[in-house]
Parts: C-alpha cells; structure tokens; sequence
C-alpha cells in the first residue's frame, strides 16, 4: 500500500474495522469518490436499544412482504425478539415525547410513537397491551414504555421503525425520509447504560458472522454469489467502509481464489465491481481481507463474490462482515 492507503488502513484499525490483517491477503478498495467526504458532522440524539439483551434480529430493512405501510412493499423496519424472554420491557431509545399512544391498526396492535430531537420519530409496535405511557408524556431514553408482545396478530416481537420529518410514518415531510434502525441499535448501548451519540450523521457499525461452509467453485472460472450475502442493512445505501475476512481450507499451496466487492442495484440488476483481490494458498489454512471504502449511493447494496480455477474439496470455512455506515 501507498502512503496514503497506509492512512486509510490506520483508520480503519483505529474504528476496529480491520482485524488481524497481517495473517493474510489485504485489499483496500477506494470507490470514486473523495475521502474528504466521510461526514463527521455530529447529532443530539443519544441513543440507546429498545431491549435488553440477549437481542436476535428477525427481519430487517430489506424484507420482503406485502406490508401495507410501506410504499414499495419492504419491511423497512426491524424486527427483533428477546429468545426465551417472556414478558419483556421495552424502552425508549431516546428522549423525547409521545406522541401517539395505543391501539394503531389491525396490523400493528398496540403502539407507541416518540419524537425525539433533531425531528427525529421513534415507533414501537405489536405491544403486548395498551403502552405505559400517554400521549403528551415526556419520556427519557431507557426509560420503559411497554411490554413486547404480538398484537396485530403476529408471533411475539418488537417492530420497530425509525423516520425523520413530518408527523405521518408512511410520508415524512418534505426533507423528512425513513431510516434503516438496524445500524442505530446494533451500535447503541442496552437500556440503564448511558445513552450515545449515534445519527445518521455518524458512522454507525454492524457486524455479522457467517460460519457455514460453501464450496469453492472447481474448474471454471466465473464470479459466484457467496451464500453470506450480506443481508446485514447497514450494506444498502449510503457510505461505507466494510471489509470481509474468510477463511480457506484445503486450498493448494499456490493456488488462488479471488474474491471482491459488487454495489447491486436490485431494480435494474446493475452490477458495479471493486476489485478483485487474490488470495493465494498458504500451508493449512488459508486467511483473507477485503477492505472497501465504497459510496452506495440510494439504491445499491454490498455484495461479495468469489472466482476460482481450483480442484474440488476447497472449502471456505467463515466470513466475518463488518463495517461503519454514514448516511448518504
């Protein structure tokens, strides 16, 4: 690397985005756009999560479904349980005022809506029963507004959608748009911690492992989709610096498996690559990084592909998917 990727490797480190790259191959991808214009700018929101943990999340941003708030029929939300929990809290996630308490429609059940500072709204739906707080009441973040339930008709869980601007979830006021709330509260602290400052105007960081086993493709070359498509939201728009670690096992000493990074546009199919890196066998187990700073826009999301001319039994072992996210 260049001096000046030696920089961006070093900021990179410092956010704990990339790990344990002297094992292996590392590739840093600058997109075509300026470094300068990583945002920084700060918010007044401190936030913390709606639940305690332990936290699965069961549905996010990107599902699909006829969900009939949603004006291009996606979730855009995030679904979230407490596993084995019954009866669980939920939380503001930050201060604000209510402003819209109990039964919202046969679809959502109990809810509760705050707003929040800097314009920005909070809702809580499926609850349990009518929310403990009213509306006009001012609440602080962490501080409890409900029990988790299944109201509308749904399994126990927590719908929570996030919005800025105006009064209305299905259109914001002009300026106003939806947010995705997964990389808000994966990044936050639980409730009875202290809040933190986390906008969309700060880099918010999520992660996911993906343990399972896929075969390297043998004899032909030609980009494969990883089954670890990244399904994490914070990898759907905006700007991002990600990387992706995997691990090779019976790889050849030699031999290569290339790999990059692809912004997909899921309306047109549009495919924009970066890269690829190579990694090439090592004696044992064979460790890789993909680094990324990549710009995906409103309508792109992160994929990752892999290529191979390599005999039959190389299998990758684990992808490790993280990264930070500012808005677009």
């Amino acid at each position: 690397m260049d001096e000046e990727d030696t920089d961006r490797y070093s900021l990179l480190s410092r956010r704990g985005i990339l790990t344990g790259a002297s094992a292996g191959a590392l590739a840093l991808l600058i997109d075509s756009f300026a470094w300068t214009n990583v945002a920084t700018a700060a918010s007044t929101v401190k936030w913390v999560k709606p639940l305690k943990g332990p936290i699965n999340y069961t549905q996010d941003w990107e599902g699909n479904g006829n969900f009939p708030y949603s004006p291009d029929g996606r979730h855009r939300a995030l679904d979230m349980i407490r596993p084995q929990q019954v009866d669980s809290p939920v939380y503001s996630m930050a201060a604000g005022k209510v402003v819209q308490s109990g039964w919202y429609a046969s679809y959502m059940g109990y809810c509760a809506t705050v707003k929040h500072a800097d314009d920005y709204y909070t809702l809580y739906a499926h609850l349990k029963n009518a929310p403990i707080v009213d509306e006009g009441e001012t609440v602080a973040a962490g501080q409890r507004i409900g029990t988790m339930g299944g109201t509308g008709g749904y399994p126990v869980h927590l719908h929570l959608e996030m919005y800025k601007g105006g009064t209305s979830r299905h259109t914001p006021s002009p300026g106003g748009h939806r947010i995705d709330p997964e990389p808000i509260v994966r990044a936050a602290p639980f409730p009875g911690e202290t809040p933190q400052l986390i906008g969309e105007e700060m880099p918010s960081y999520a992660e996911r492992v993906y343990d399972a086993t896929q075969a390297v493709p043998a004899g032909s070359w030609g980009w494969v989709r990883l089954n670890a498509e990244n399904h994490v939201s914070l990898f759907s728009g905006g700007l991002v610096l990600a990387t992706a670690s995997f691990t090779i096992d019976n790889l050849a000493v030699g031999d290569v498996v290339k790999f990059r990074f692809v912004k997909y546009n899921e309306s047109t199919g549009n495919m924009l690559s970066l890269g690829p890196v190579e990694v090439v066998g090592t004696t044992g187990s064979t460790f890789g990084q993909l680094a990324a700073v990549i710009d995906l826009g409103t309508d792109r999301r992160l994929r990752l592909q892999m290529m191979s001319d390599v005999a039959a039994g190389v299998t990758l072992t684990g992808i490790d998917l993280r990264g930070l996210k500012w808005s677009s």
